[in-house]
């Protein structure tokens, strides 16, 4: 079966790599990894992410600047066709926005719920462009549920009423065209049809075929002839 080629887009949040109040360190490592990725190298976006946790290793920013990379490290991979390895790199994004979403910063928490509903969206769209249709259907009513959960707490959001959006239109396009049913196998014949017109050797006496059984007919039964 060919593949269903999803075009949708999905926006993440790098709010965390983008603003900083706090030590200078961590800003500066911020900073620097937003050039990182921009430039393509979530791994070493991550390791200079990493080294800043040393001196900050409360830094929530930190934490979500490591989870966006990962992100992005599971997209590269997923590019390369290394399907594998990008399901560990999603799934560390994953559970770390899960662990942001109750921080104390508000802005933290709420682009984290974003982030993680992404996470879950990004996969489900992989799903769906693969063969196995029902497994498709309910990761993207997964994905559709975490949305709605995250609009549900920060309503204002923009963003997450349109990545609600195109996984809403995604699922719509997979339930209007299921795969077509497989080939029912061609139905057999009658038993008693492979034995054509069954006979007997009783004088006068007819056989007739009624369902997978053969009637004798004796000559005293039969209809006479016009």
């Amino acid at each position: 079966m060919p593949k269903r080629v999803a075009t949708l887009t999905l926006v993440l949040a790098v709010y965390g790599l983008c603003f900083y109040s706090g030590a200078a360190s961590v800003e500066q490592g911020l900073r620097d990894a937003r050039q990182l990725l921009d430039k393509g190298d979530p791994d070493g976006a991550i390791s200079l992410l990493k080294e800043a946790q040393v001196d900050s290793p409360a830094a929530s920013e930190l934490r979500f600047g490591i989870a966006c990379a990962l992100f992005v490290k599971g997209e590269h991979l997923l590019k390369s066709g290394a399907a594998e390895e990008s399901k560990t790199a999603f799934a560390e994004a994953r559970s770390l926005f899960e662990s942001l979403e109750k921080d104390p910063q508000e802005r933290i928490a709420r682009e984290a719920a974003f982030n993680r509903a992404t996470v879950i969206a990004r996969q489900a769209l992989e799903i769906a462009n693969g063969d196995d249709y029902a497994a498709g259907v309910a990761a993207l009513r997964d994905a559709v549920q975490a949305y709605e959960t995250a609009v549900t707490r920060y309503p204002d959001h923009p963003e997450i009423r349109q990545n609600l959006d195109h996984v809403q239109f995604r699922l719509k396009q997979l339930l209007q065209n299921p795969p077509p049913e497989q080939e029912k196998p061609e139905e057999q014949p009658p038993i008693l049809s492979r034995f054509g017109q069954a006979a007997t050797d009783i004088p006068g006496a007819q056989t007739q075929i009624e369902e997978n059984t053969a009637v004798l007919i004796p000559p005293e039964k039969q209809e006479p002839q016009p």
